[in-house]
């Protein structure tokens, strides 16, 4: 290696060491490390928990990067210190070789701790001090910072943003109880948390994560659940109260229709057996046991309740349908003998015995109502077919 490139090579060194140093102390002159640490003005944190068993190696692991430094630094201004003897002029110097072992080499000596008595083994060796590069050592460092840097941030973190998280929390505790949500349990595990933000905001935050907010979901969804089936039974026993008041309507409808049609037709069909009373009793009872807070026995009769209506429903419909066929075959029936009776005038035959014998038998049944439909139709059928008899 030539002498610019050595010259090239401490640069490079140094400008590592120069933001290296800039980067340590940034990262210490954070509040939160201060307030960890009890530098800055600070008083030290009293911690515990997560944040404890995190803070401690933490704390010594700013306090290794530092020392690390030192040995780093004290090793370039070593090389640097050999440089400065080397005059370019004198052409080769071995001491150009010693810079590069230097920069090169395992030139850094790490000292371990002496082990206790329970670390000592039978081969143990009593000396854990070892050699490293400068770049060996400066990998460590960087990987020792990375974790550094990425733990205090969690804790500032945790820090920042906890108390907004759970004063959050707070309020959508507030407005599901004013829903009528219970969230006791919720309540009762999220008060002691508030206590300890301070101490350990990575054991709160994990636990409010884990715990709190699932929970709080959970009876969210639940709470949901329940009041869409509460509404869901209210809306059935406000459709149930409509087939009531639809089956008062056709049992109306199908009484005057069935006394009408018993008068005006023989052998009409009874009116249907429906117990409306009793069925309105049994809906009475049925929101009664809603108010009184009895959802899943109630939503149980209400099905059997509206099985039941529709088919009285469907039995009134038919009678209605049934009571109406009948008195438009009355009407029919009556309206076909006027016509053909016009259409034997208009033929001359008006005055034909057959005729005269079939209009004048059905003209007095439907005179004398009840009316046979039966007989009416036969009279009237065989008017039509005497009126369009081959002659």
């Amino acid at each position: 290696m030539t002498l610019n490139e050595l010259d090239q090579l401490l640069l490079d060194w140094q400008r590592k060491l120069d933001l290296a140093g800039q980067n340590l102390l940034t990262l210490q002159n954070l509040p939160t490390y201060q307030r960890l640490a009890g530098e800055g003005g600070f008083c030290k944190a009293t911690l515990s928990g997560l944040t404890a068993k995190v803070a401690e190696p933490m704390l010594q692991s700013m306090h290794d990067l530092f020392q690390q430094y030192d040995l780093l630094a004290q090793t370039i201004d070593r090389a640097l210190f050999l440089r400065r003897q080397i005059n370019p002029l004198w052409g080769s110097d071995p001491r150009q070789q010693n810079v590069l072992d230097i920069l090169q080499g395992k030139s850094i000596h790490i000292a371990q701790a002496e082990l206790s008595v329970a670390q000592i083994g039978l081969l143990s060796h009593p000396d854990q001090s070892y050699f490293v590069t400068p770049t060996s050592l400066l990998t460590t460092m960087q990987a020792t910072f990375d974790w550094l840097r990425d733990q205090l941030l969690a804790i500032d973190q945790a820090w920042e943003n906890l108390e907004p998280k759970l004063l959050k929390v707070q309020d959508k505790i507030r407005a599901l109880e004013a829903e009528g949500a219970d969230l006791s349990l919720a309540k009762a595990q999220l008060l002691p948390l508030q206590d300890r933000v301070f101490a350990d905001p990575l054991g709160v935050e994990a636990e409010f994560e884990q715990q709190i907010l699932p929970l709080i979901e959970r009876v969210q969804q639940q709470f949901r659940q329940a009041k869409a089936a509460q509404q869901q039974l209210e809306a059935d026993l406000q459709q149930a109260r409509s087939q009531w008041r639809q089956l008062q309507t056709l049992d109306q409808q199908s009484r005057s229709l069935q006394a009408e049609a018993s008068q005006a037709i023989q052998a009409t069909p009874q009116q249907p057996s429906v117990q409306l009373v009793a069925l309105e009793q049994w809906l009475l009872r049925l929101e009664l046991r809603f108010l009184e807070g009895a959802k899943a026995a109630v939503r149980v009769g209400l099905q059997n309740w509206m099985q039941q209506a529709a088919q009285a429903i469907t039995s009134l419909e038919a009678a209605i349908s049934t009571q109406q066929l009948l008195l438009q075959q009355r009407q029919e029936l009556a309206g076909r003998l006027n016509a053909l009776q016009a259409k034997a005038a208009a033929r001359g035959l008006a005055g034909d015995g057959t005729l005269r014998h079939f209009a004048t038998e059905a003209g007095e049944i439907l005179a004398q109502p009840p009316v046979d439909l039966k007989s009416l139709e036969a009279l009237v059928g065989g008017y039509e077919r005497w009126l369009n008899r081959d002659r």
